[in-house]
């Protein structure tokens, strides 16, 4: 009776089967400071292959794996009651990927609903055509970051140039100016017909 309660106390504190030695202590003592690197040490390989399957990007898996562990370092106490580190971290890794996949096709959901949100519309009615209103998106995109700023305030927008002076915090005559030199200059690149600017 004696033998068996011992070799059971001796299971419970031996590390799972097939987890390297040092993984049971890892999952006793998360105040331990070499804890996370026993644990990089002992995972890393495994959950950077899994990663790699995953993704199909060496670059990819390597900022995966990275991310996984940098979360460990910044929360140790995730692994307080975790009963296999290596599949909480592979599980970690996976839904690191979930979620990487998840941001981008948000993101290129919204490049596409940018490229598509154009500046000006073909159906505008001061504009007769589509190519006549790139030409003219190019044209106000080309001019200087300031004169641009302030013509898509007065015009699109609507501002007075005393409202588009508070807005960016400079005088109603140089919100005036700055309107004046990029409507010249959008005259100069459109060669612009009569009626248009």
């Amino acid at each position: 009776m004696q033998r068996a309660e011992a070799r059971s106390n001796e299971l419970s504190n031996s590390p799972l089967e097939g987890e390297p030695s040092g993984v049971a202590r890892l999952r006793r003592s998360t105040d331990d400071p070499d804890h996370i690197a026993d644990l990089f040490d002992c995972h890393a390989a495994k959950v950077f292959h899994y990663l790699l399957a995953l993704v199909g990007n060496r670059a990819e898996a390597e900022d995966a794996l990275q991310a996984v562990f940098l979360e460990v370092v910044r929360r140790p106490e995730v692994l307080n009651d975790v009963h296999s580190p290596r599949t909480y971290l592979l599980t970690m890794a996976r839904n690191w990927v979930h979620r990487s996949r998840q941001r981008a096709a948000r993101q290129r959901a919204a490049e596409k609903e940018v490229g598509e949100a154009r500046l000006l519309k073909a159906n505008d009615p001061d504009v007769h055509d589509a190519e006549d209103a790139a030409q003219l998106e190019n044209a106000i995109l080309a001019l200087p970051e300031e004169q641009r700023e302030v013509l898509v305030l007065k015009v699109f927008e609507q501002l007075t140039f005393r409202e588009i002076a508070a807005v960016i915090s400079i005088s109603e005559n140089t919100a005036a100016s700055r309107y004046r030199y990029a409507l010249d200059k959008l005259r100069e690149s459109c060669n612009a017909r009569p009626g248009w600017l």
